[in-house]
C-alpha cells in the first residue's frame, strides 16, 4: 500500500506543531511556578533567586522564547548583581524583539555598570534615535511614549523628558493613564531602581556620570 508523500509532510508538519505547543504550555506552567518561588520573601534570599532561577532555566529548555522566564531572570540577576548574566539575558530579548528598543537602552545601562562607557554611550544614542523615528507614526502609543521619556533619563536629556511629560498631559487619554503621568517622575540615569541596586558590586561603586 502506497502512502501519499504529500500527507505524510502534513502529519509530520501537525506532530511537530502539536509538540511546539505542549512544550510552549508546560515552558510557562513552569515560568509561573518559578515566579511564585521569586516572590516568597519567606525563603532565605539565596535559596529564593536560585531556585526560582533554576526553574527559569528549565522553562527555557522547552521553550527558548519564553518571555516570562527570560524578563524575570533580569530581576533576578539584578538582584545577584551578576552582570554577566544581565547581558546575556538582554541579548536574548534584543534578539527576540529587534524593534523593540527598551531592550537596546537596558543594554546600554548595563554596560555602564560593566565601565564600557563608549559601548553603552552608543547603544543608548541609538535606541534614543529609533524611539523618535518610531514616534513619529505611533504617537499615540501610552507605553511607548512612557518608555520614551526613560530613554531620554538613561541618556540624561532630564529637560526633554520632563517636557514630553508635560506633552503626555496635554493628551486624551483614560483616567487611569492620566493618573500615572500626574504620578510620573523623572529620574536621574543613577536613580533608576535597578540601576542602583547594581551600583555597588563588591568593593567597586559604578560611577555613571
Amino acid at each position: 500500500m502506497k502512502v501519499n508523500s504529500a500527507l505524510l509532510c502534513i502529519l509530520a508538519v501537525l506532530l511537530f506543531s502539536c509538540n511546539t505547543n505542549q512544550n510552549e504550555f508546560e515552558a510557562e506552567e513552569i515560568s509561573v511556578k518559578a515566579f511564585e518561588v521569586y516572590m516568597d520573601f519567606s525563603l532565605d534570599n539565596d535559596v529564593r533567586l536560585d531556585s526560582a532561577l533554576l526553574l527559569f532555566d528549565k522553562a527555557l529548555e522547552l521553550d527558548d522564547q519564553n518571555f516570562t522566564a527570560l524578563n524575570n531572570k533580569i530581576g533576578i540577576y539584578a538582584e545577584k548583581k551578576d552582570i554577566k548574566g544581565l547581558l546575556d539575558t538582554n541579548a536574548r530579548l534584543i534578539e527576540m524583539f529587534p524593534e523593540r528598543p527598551l531592550y537596546k537602552i537596558q543594554r546600554g545601562l548595563f554596560l555602564l555598570i560593566n565601565k564600557e562607557i563608549i559601548k553603552g554611550e552608543a547603544i543608548l544614542d541609538q535606541a534614543l534615535i529609533e524611539y523618535e523615528s518610531q514616534l513619529k507614526s505611533d504617537i499615540s502609543n501610552f507605553d511607548f511614549n512612557i518608555e520614551y521619556i526613560w530613554a531620554l533619563s538613561a541618556n540624561e536629556k532630564y529637560d526633554a523628558a520632563q517636557a514630553h511629560l508635560n506633552l503626555m498631559k496635554k493628551h486624551t487619554y483614560q483616567d487611569f493613564q492620566h493618573y500615572i503621568l500626574d504620578n510620573f517622575e523623572i529620574q536621574e540615569r543613577h536613580m533608576i531602581p535597578m540601576l542602583d541596586a547594581l551600583k555597588v558590586k563588591d568593593d567597586i561603586t559604578v560611577d555613571f556620570k
